[in-house]
């Protein structure tokens, strides 16, 4: 089974330290038990911080990213059913400058 293809939508908001926490919001999948979350400097997402979210919700803003540097988003959402884990196919990847 595949879920459809879930919407990334993204919102920055800026800190005066040299930290930025960034807001980052999807469309929701009814269909969903939770989402998978991809972060990454690198545009091929070597290396990348894996945020698990479960529930129905729809946005996250525990991600601190530093300024002047370039962040690649990616969103999927997930359904368990029986035991097993089915996912929806990643989202179209975001830059956040």
């Amino acid at each position: 089974r595949v879920l459809f293809r879930s919407a990334l939508k993204i919102k920055e908001y800026s800190k005066k330290s040299r930290k930025t926490r960034c807001k980052i919001s999807w469309k929701q999948n009814k269909k969903a038990d939770g989402y998978n979350l991809q972060i990454s400097t690198s545009k091929q997402f070597k290396k990348p911080v894996i945020k698990k979210i479960k529930g129905k919700r729809k946005s996250t803003t525990n991600i601190n990213i530093h300024k002047n540097k370039s962040y690649y988003v990616k969103v999927r959402a997930y359904k368990m059913d029986a035991g097993k884990t089915y996912y929806s196919a990643w989202s179209y990847i975001k830059m956040i400058k």
